[in-house]
């Protein structure tokens, strides 16, 4: 099981203290905050909602872009958006929205051992393995495990924005060693990235749920007292090394809490790299 580090929230706000300092988290783009607040209206109207983005071709062309990524999983070509949103639905429209305003929100980082490439295609492998087990055990919640995938590590590049030099060291030492991610941040900062992450989902006023898998996808539910899908747990488990050696611990998780055997992990794995492969296009 992993080594959580125990601390109080009222010691990680203190130990936060002046890590925003000369950075301003960007907000959402108004178009797309003005949507997500449509989508979250019970008597919302695609067609118009449809319309609205129809305002903004850039965000038009990004939309279909997606939709007809092959990670995206819907099983034909869009070829105007009042069709690609009319085959989404609002939950996958909501994801596509959400994505590409942190995107668009988070620092292009550069920094030794880093790359925003290779954080985007980790951030996707996440998102469609946390799909595909969804798929396999709760098919009603797969649209919104795979947002949580995707968006769990979305405090990295912040963190190594703001602490570069200290960071370039963790991610040096993750490259030597078997140490997890948080485990190393919270040695040298006593906060981690789900702790950051955490604190930009609130900024950004995210859903319940996909707040609640950023803050809390590297704890242990009944440490956390949330409960997050199975999906999300594993997905939390990818490093950027996808070997055999690395995936252990996930295939190892995989049979013990949710009965997956290790055949099952390996062609949901597969299925799910190979889709994350081309969706992470989208974000290069």
């Amino acid at each position: 099981m992993l080594n959580i580090f125990k601390k109080k929230p009222s010691e990680t706000q203190e130990a936060m203290k002046g890590l925003f300092d000369g950075f301003e988290l960007q907000s959402f783009p108004a178009l797309i905050m003005e949507v997500l607040s449509d989508l979250r209206d019970p008597d919302h109207n695609l067609g118009n909602i449809a319309r609205k983005l129809e305002g903004d071709p850039g965000m038009t062309v990004k939309i279909l872009r997606t939709v007809n990524a092959a990670g995206f999983g819907l099983s034909k070509q869009a070829t105007n958006l009042h069709g690609a949103i009319s085959m989404m639905g609002h939950v996958r429209l909501e994801t596509i929205l959400l994505t590409q305003a942190v995107k668009g929100s988070l620092p292009y980082t550069k920094a030794p051992h880093f790359s925003m490439k290779q954080f985007w295609v980790s951030a996707a492998q996440r998102g469609c393995l946390a799909r595909a087990v969804a798929q396999k055990l709760h098919p009603a919640t797969q649209v919104e495990a795979f947002t949580a995938g995707l968006l769990q590590d979305m405090a990295v590049p912040v963190l190594i924005r703001q602490r570069q030099e200290a960071y370039s060291d963790i991610l040096a030492t993750m490259q030597s060693c078997t140490h997890w991610l948080h485990d190393l941040e919270n040695d040298r900062f006593s906060f981690d990235h789900t702790d950051v992450g955490g604190h930009m989902a609130r900024e950004w006023n995210l859903p319940k749920y996909l707040a609640e898998a950023i803050s809390f996808h590297h704890h242990d539910d009944d440490d956390s007292g949330v409960e997050l899908e199975p999906g999300v747990r594993l997905a939390s488990l990818i490093r950027t090394d996808t070997g055999e050696v690395s995936l252990a611990p996930l295939i190892a998780m995989a049979k013990d809490e949710y009965d997956l055997d290790k055949q099952v992990m390996t062609t949901l794995l597969t299925s799910a790299f190979a889709d994350a492969e081309q969706f992470a296009q989208q974000f290069s």
